[in-house]
């Protein structure tokens, strides 16, 4: 098993997920960041930015999407192809969203 350097993150890293293909890796931060990095090259080529701390994240099966929840409630749901947010629900829970 190879190993990966996990760096760039400015407080712990609350989650960890590998994509079903094992060549991609995120990690959540209570930095309100999810990085995603490469597992072949070992290099970090994502960023995704949160509103709060990051609680938790789940990839789709299919690899193509990454839903993640934070501390205000907020779920959010990103491409995996490019980064990009897809869309962002508001829960209005207070406890934030926890898997």
């Amino acid at each position: 098993m190879k190993s990966i350097n996990i760096v760039g993150h400015e407080k712990p890293i609350v989650s960890i997920k590998f994509n079903r293909e094992d060549d991609l890796l995120f990690s959540g931060a209570q930095d309100r960041k999810i990085a995603m990095y490469s597992t072949e090259t070992n290099e970090r080529i994502g960023t995704f930015s949160h509103d709060a701390s990051v609680n938790c994240m789940t990839i789709t099966p299919d690899s193509k999407y990454l839903v993640s929840g934070d501390n205000y409630g907020g779920i959010y749901i990103w491409s995996c192809y490019d980064g990009k947010r897809l869309a962002k629900i508001d829960t209005q829970l207070t406890s934030g969203v926890s898997s």
